[in-house]
């Protein structure tokens, strides 16, 4: 017997987040001896241009905008090994 399918038609939505993002790239390997307490490097806005930041996005989104606020909500950490971390809100 076959069952009904219910097509669900003009379901939106709405979703609000911060993302997380990691990735690694060699170029920004530095080194971190023993005698260095510098783990890891916080950029500052003036430096955000300057970095690749991977562009993502929703497939079939309907619309999509950033959180309107008096200061850029992001932040972005370099690890010793190359590690990228961003965050946006």
């Amino acid at each position: 017997m076959l069952m009904p399918v219910k097509i669900l038609i003009g379901q939106d939505y709405r979703l609000s987040f911060y993302m997380r993002q990691t990735w690694f790239d060699s170029r920004f390997v530095f080194n971190s001896s023993e005698h260095s307490n510098i783990k890891r490097l916080k950029l500052d806005d003036s430096s955000f241009p300057q970095i690749w930041i991977p562009d993502v996005f929703f497939r079939n989104e309907k619309g999509a905008s950033f959180h309107k606020v008096t200061q850029n909500n992001r932040l972005f950490y370099i690890s010793a090994d190359g590690m990228l971390w961003y965050v946006s809100k």
